[in-house]
């Protein structure tokens, strides 16, 4: 053993190997048990702090069903629907992607905090959650509940979006037309009614759209049968308007117009996050690795400099 600024250290080769590192370890054992107790105390403080988030999901499809054409109008029935700037449906994949460009649109969300008073409040001013009392508590230098103002300048739409989106996962399947909806919030219940008001308010929203389109279309085609006189003509034009009417007559009585749920959100009775277990497990291991990477940097860079200082001393 040699004496270091009256510190003891073990003798060890200029390599490194196992046996070095392992004696070198169990030298500083107090250290390292030390170092990796701190990273566990701390992870478990971090994770105990953390809220639980609770996560919703639907499975939805997404199709309407009104785009049946008509055989007899052929390329003449497209080429006439283009030129009036009619619509003739698609597929379950496209009113997939409809239904989530549209979910994750800010005018959607400026359209939400419109319809629900709650909502804004319900996504930007939670705190936690209080389980044994299923109540919601909201931060207070933030939101007042009880007369229900804001403390702050209310957020608009733009300022909520980021909050929104971290809390929202939309995803659709192209080929089978189905879309998943998943929330997650502090409250079990108010994820469950996020994702109701979400897809009701997408079914308001398209069918709104739709019944104008259609209203508007079936009066320019109207219009138009009296001035057609070619037979094909006049075929995709009565195609184009049995179309229309079917859209008007889907939009009016069916009531899941664009998202029907298969199945439907749910209230969540445990748990999505955190996972306290792995984070404790995570933050112990890193604690323990720290330690053995910090010792064996500081250990042998010491050794370095002390070589190179002994050669300086004695060049000979």
């Amino acid at each position: 053993m040699q004496n270091i600024e009256n510190k003891t250290y073990p003798e060890f080769d200029d390599d490194i190997n196992l046996g070095d590192l392992l004696s070198l370890y169990w030298f500083y054992r107090k250290v390292i048990i030390l170092v990796t107790l701190v990273f566990s105390f701390a992870s478990l403080l971090w994770a105990l702090y953390l809220p639980n988030i609770y996560q919703s999901v639907s499975l939805l499809t997404a199709e309407m069903n009104y785009d049946q054409q008509s055989s007899s109008g052929g390329s003449g029935f497209n080429a006439f629907s283009e030129i009036a700037g009619v619509s003739i449906g698609g597929s379950g994949g496209d009113e997939a992607n409809l239904a989530t460009a549209t979910i994750n649109s800010r005018d959607f969300l400026k359209h939400l905090i419109e319809v629900d008073e709650s909502f804004l409040p319900n996504l930007i001013a939670v705190d936690k959650f209080d389980k044994k009392n299923n109540k919601l508590i909201y931060d207070s230098s933030i939101y007042n509940s009880k007369t229900k103002k804001w403390v702050i300048k209310k957020p608009s739409y733009i300022d909520a979006f980021p909050a929104y989106k971290k809390i929202l996962s939309v995803s659709s399947d192209r080929k089978t037309g189905y879309v998943t909806i998943s929330v997650n919030h502090k409250s079990p219940a108010v994820a469950s009614d996020f994702i109701y008001l979400i897809f009701q308010e997408a079914n308001s929203l398209i069918r709104a759209r739709d019944l104008d389109e259609a209203s508007a279309s079936l009066q320019y085609l109207y219009s138009q049968l009296e001035s057609v006189n070619q037979t094909d003509v006049l075929n995709a034009v009565n195609s184009l308007i049995a179309n229309q009417l079917r859209k008007l007559t889907l939009a009016n009585i069916k009531e899941n117009y664009l998202l029907d749920p298969i199945d439907s959100p749910f209230i969540p009775s445990i748990k999505h996050s955190p996972k306290r277990l792995q984070m404790l497990i995570l933050g112990t291991l890193l604690g323990f690795v720290l330690a053995l990477i910090s010792i064996t940097i500081f250990y042998y860079g010491f050794q370095s400099s002390k070589l190179v200082n002994d050669n300086n001393a004695n060049p000979y």
